[in-house]
């Protein structure tokens, strides 16, 4: 559970590195936020005992290994994109987000024994019933990768994806750092069962 304090904290820090694309300092955080730095650096520390944000060393500017103190960085983690993701969409949406990415997941990894197709079907009965933007894009995303090499299905899959860029549009910076791990999970997952079939087919 977020304390709003730390959801601030957190969704800013979530956007500073999105920005930087790297870790920051806490110096930086303290400075947007308009506290102090060791205000910041303590609730950092905070988030980080909660497995929100890791730690990160750094070589100061024209430092070597030997130069000096190491900058302390820090970013967020995939668990710490999920919690801000969560807590921003409530706690309604935040429980049929954590269903529909296991659902979306469970469908993925069955579609290698049972085909895509059942996969998609199942996902296109269930998408027009979802009421968070996060579940909606997710089941979205999952069954047009689902049914990418099935033109009919793809067809009804697209008929969603008009209402899926507008929820796009309206997530924050945690609901769509928290949709791409998905879309990563999602890809690898893909990508393993498109090796395991060619391996099935040289065998």
């Amino acid at each position: 559970m977020l304390t709003a304090r730390q959801r601030e904290f957190l969704q800013k820090l979530v956007a500073m590195c999105r920005g930087a694309r790297r870790a920051i300092h806490y110096a930086a955080l303290a400075s947007e936020l308009g506290v102090s730095k060791w205000s910041a650096y303590d609730m950092l520390r905070a988030l980080e005992r909660k497995g929100l944000v890791d730690r990160l060393y750094a070589l100061r500017p024209g430092r070597t290994a030997n130069g000096g103190r190491s900058l302390i960085l820090f970013g967020p983690t995939q668990q710490g994109r999920l919690a801000l993701a969560l807590a921003s969409g409530g706690r309604v949406a935040g429980r049929e987000w954590e269903a529909a990415r296991r659902r979306v997941l469970a469908l993925l990894r069955a579609a290698e024994d049972e085909g895509h197709a059942e996969g998609v079907r199942t996902l296109l009965r269930s998408i027009p019933r979802r009421r968070s933007p996060l579940a909606y894009c997710a089941e979205v995303m999952a069954a047009r990768l689902l049914a990418a090499h099935d033109s009919p299905l793809l067809k009804r899959v697209q008929r969603y994806e008009a209402v899926c860029a507008s929820h796009l549009r309206s997530l924050d910076e945690a609901g769509r750092s928290a949709l791409l791990e998905l879309v990563g999970v999602i890809f690898g997952d893909s990508r393993s069962e498109e090796v395991n079939r060619t391996r099935r087919r040289s065998t």
